[in-house]
């Protein structure tokens, strides 16, 4: 299955199906690629099996490939403690949106050695579009691993900085690994709706770090995501 095939997939919704068989249909014509109309023709039970296999598939995928290449360009899984502010920001947007695809795109970065088995990452940039579109036809189940991958390291990351997300009475992110992508949307626009009434802002954290200086926004989203969020831990320690 292809990436582009997957992002279908996430689009579908059960409840805009009259009947159960033929969101099942709908899958299935995806999932093999076919016609809707051609996957009509196929039998109640071939349908079903392919729903399954679907199911399957997906379940398994929980670790994204390391490494592969795209018209001999090759992008690696960066980590994801290494990422800057500005990608973790964008990571929120596109989760909140359903866009693995786009996540993807984050995470998979062109790179090269420097020697003594050290790697350096491109910086962050304004690509995530054309990547999208460069990777639409590399397999799905080797990659769509790396959104629960990052989720993982996500529910980790806010739990440890958990003061400056809306999270629940014990302090603790929800787990999110076994969500649907619809499922996570949902949890995503009831955590935005919960930070707007606590008045949590992305651009009230960059000004504040920027010193209120707009000309310095772009150099604090370069910043390392895990020192931004300890400037602001030891920042509300000293002021307690």
């Amino acid at each position: 299955m292809k990436i582009y095939q997957y992002c279908e997939i996430l689009t579908i919704e059960k409840e805009n199906y009259e009947t159960l068989s033929e969101y099942y249909i709908e899958m299935a014509a995806i999932f093999m690629n076919i016609s809707t109309e051609e996957a009509e023709e196929m039998s109640y039970i071939d349908v079903i099996q392919k729903q399954e296999e679907l199911s399957s598939s997906l379940n398994k995928a929980k670790v994204g490939i390391e490494e592969f290449q795209v018209d001999d360009v090759a992008f690696r899984k960066a980590p994801f403690n290494r990422m800057t502010l500005g990608e973790f920001i964008d990571l929120e947007n596109y989760l909140k949106n359903q866009d693995d695809l786009a996540i993807i795109a984050v995470i998979y970065k062109q790179f090269k050695e420097t020697g003594f088995g050290a790697i350096k990452y491109e910086e962050y940039g304004d690509y995530v579009e054309k990547r999208k579109a460069l990777f639409q036809d590399q397999n799905a189940l080797q990659l769509i691993g790396a959104v629960k991958e990052y989720i993982e390291w996500r529910e980790g990351f806010m739990n440890n900085y958990g003061a400056f997300f809306s999270l629940g009475e014990d302090g603790e992110e929800e787990d999110l690994s076994d969500f649907t992508a619809n499922e996570r949307k949902q949890h995503y626009n009831e955590l935005a709706k919960e930070r707007e009434r606590q008045q949590f802002s992305w651009e009230r954290v960059i000004m504040n770090l920027a010193n209120d200086d707009i000309t310095k926004a772009k150099e604090v989203l370069s910043l390392s995501v895990v020192f931004v969020f300890n400037i602001m831990s030891m920042t509300k320690l000293t002021s307690e």
